[in-house]
């Protein structure tokens, strides 16, 4: 009985049809600039006063404010990882889990948004 249902669930899904009862199955992502306050982040990281060349060194903390808190929290810090010229920007787990838990795809999204910000 219960395996049956389960498949019409799935068969919903996939043909197109969900209810809303399969609304925690579909989930959409949030762009992160809905939380991510990007003006306030480079004003506060001076991001329009550094050197277009190494303009974080490796290990540097940035302040990551929020638009609206996550889970009670109105900032959050990433770290730059910087290496022959490459940059990137990246948050703790549990941080990350916040942001998914808000629909912020981490894995896909985040690191691009953080990139195409802070350059």
């Amino acid at each position: 009985m219960k395996k049956n249902m389960l498949k019409e669930q799935y068969a919903r899904l996939f043909k197109g049809r969900p209810s809303t009862n399969d609304a925690k199955l579909i989930r959409e992502n949030v762009d992160p600039e809905e939380y991510i306050d990007v003006n306030k982040m480079r004003q506060i990281n001076d991001v329009d006063k550094r050197g277009e060349i190494n303009m974080y060194e490796d290990g540097e903390e940035i302040k990551v404010p929020l638009k609206k808190p996550i889970d009670g929290k109105r900032e959050f810090i990433a770290t730059v990882y910087a290496d022959d010229g490459y940059t990137s920007f990246t948050f703790e787990e549990e941080v990350e889990e916040a942001f998914e838990s808000v629909g912020i795809d981490t894995l896909n999204d985040l690191g691009d948004f953080m990139e195409d910000s802070m350059f």
